[in-house]
């Protein structure tokens, strides 16, 4: 099972000098109902601080932190809204190379993560003073006896998000395989096996960015098999579709080895590296390539 990333380019390259990916706290997310399902409104509180109480071991939302995933690399929703306006990158990873399968390593893994959307919000009574004695929701690592509260705590969301096609992993805050980041202070990072990262799509709009020819060769060199692709536009449709880029598609900049600048010539579909001063022979050689083609030679 592939699932994907979207991030903006900046992000990117702190992801290749780390290798990790950013498990964060629901209270950070750009959805304000956020595990506002997991209450019924029939729930009464007698006070406030009672309720303060009550609540903080069954909603456990600070010892649990969250990666958010998604089954389509191709979402132009989720290029424009999450990866700079299809200037950014979207990273495939195959979950059953990683641990965030394994029951005994999250809180809910990959493979029952999968977002409910709906158009109405839940409202059958799941909690009650007895739940909360038999522990619900407390646990560290997955108990599909709970696979219900886990459901309404962290997977339901308003049918409005449903472009986003999300999985969820979940996972403890003090989870043994965290590291620290001066990049991500107050967010929990996990690095990725090597041979998980599979993929790499740069957006439509990439060109506008520069990436480093030191970081493109550490790229290739720490994910040996990864397929590198960057969408273009279906002419006859309004998706998005992925061209394949191999090492030929990467020309140094003659002016700057530092700067390698990919452009799109999308009148051939093909995807190049430029560098100014060859910029002018490449355009010409297009241009001789169609006239023999116009003339049949």
């Amino acid at each position: 099972m592939k699932l994907y990333k979207y991030m903006s380019y900046g992000n990117f390259e702190k992801f290749i000098d780390s290798g990790c990916v950013v498990f964060s706290n629901a209270q950070k997310f750009n959805d304000v109902f956020e595990v506002s399902n997991y209450f019924s409104e029939n729930l009464i509180i007698e006070n406030e601080s009672s309720f303060e109480k009550w609540l903080r071991p069954i909603t456990n939302i600070s010892n649990s932190v969250i990666l958010c995933l998604t089954r389509n690399p191709l979402n132009t929703l989720m290029w424009a809204h999450y990866a700079d306006s299809h200037k950014g990158v979207v990273i495939g990873i195959d979950i059953y190379k990683t641990d965030m399968i394994l029951p005994e390593e999250n809180i809910l893994p990959a493979q029952f993560g999968n977002i409910i959307y709906t158009h109405t919000r839940p409202s059958n009574d799941i909690l009650s003073k007895e739940n909360i004695a038999n522990g619900y929701a407390q646990k560290i690592e997955f108990d599909l006896r709970n696979m219900e509260a886990l459901q309404r705590k962290y997977l339901y969301k308003s049918a409005e998000w449903a472009y986003e096609e999300e999985v969820r992993i979940v996972k403890h805050c003090n989870y043994s395989k965290f590291k620290k980041s001066e990049y991500y202070q107050s967010f929990s990072l996990m690095e990725l096996p090597f041979n998980s990262v599979v993929e790499i799509y740069f957006g439509i709009n990439f060109e506008k960015n520069k990436m480093k020819k030191d970081t493109y060769v550490k790229l290739t060199s720490k994910y040996k098999n990864l397929a590198l692709k960057q969408c273009s536009l279906n002419l006859k449709g309004w998706n998005l579709l992925p061209i394949s880029l191999s090492e030929n598609d990467f020309i140094a900049n003659e002016e700057d080895d530092k700067e390698w600048v990919p452009i799109k010539v999308s009148s051939f579909d093909l995807i190049i590296m430029k560098s100014k001063e060859k910029l002018r022979g490449i355009i010409k050689f297009m241009q001789r390539k169609t006239r023999r083609n116009c003339s049949g030679k």
